[in-house]
């Protein structure tokens, strides 16, 4: 974490993670993850030139570019989607949540449908996981 690349995919729902990436220069490719982040990596630096710079994924042309991204390829590459502060907030929150004991390894449902068994596996769920209310108050939401 704290790198300035958040990844989103398609399944399941919205996933994010952050690590460290660079645009490459645009191109006419649309096609696979190289074209796709070069479009982006265009419509970032026009709204960036509007005056949109911190809002240029919102814009309609943008999310048209992403939603075409996730369905063709499931994923999304987005460069430098949070800026460094925001990124470094960001990990900080995350680190508080996990000290906090607030953030469980991910497990892997067991057995027949209905069957509670859980178990966890980090070679294919390495992940941890966090159900929050807003109003946890060692982490300070409030």
């Amino acid at each position: 974490m704290g790198g300035k690349r958040a990844k989103a995919r398609k399944k399941p729902a919205s996933h994010t993670e952050l690590g460290s990436h660079h645009a490459a220069a645009p191109s006419s490719d649309d096609s696979g993850d190289g074209g796709g982040a070069d479009a982006l990596f265009f419509l970032r630096t026009k709204y960036t030139l509007l005056g949109k710079a911190e809002w240029w994924w919102l814009m309609d042309e943008s999310l048209a570019e992403i939603d075409k991204r996730l369905a063709s390829e499931n994923y999304v590459v987005i460069d430098n989607f949070l800026p460094r502060e925001a990124a470094k907030a960001l990990r900080a929150e995350v680190q508080r949540a996990h000290d906090g004991s607030h953030l469980h390894p991910g497990v892997l449902a067991g057995g027949k449908a209905g069957d509670s068994t859980q178990y966890t596996m980090k070679d294919v769920r390495g992940d941890h996981v966090g159900w929050f209310s807003g109003a946890e108050p060692d982490l300070g939401w409030e």
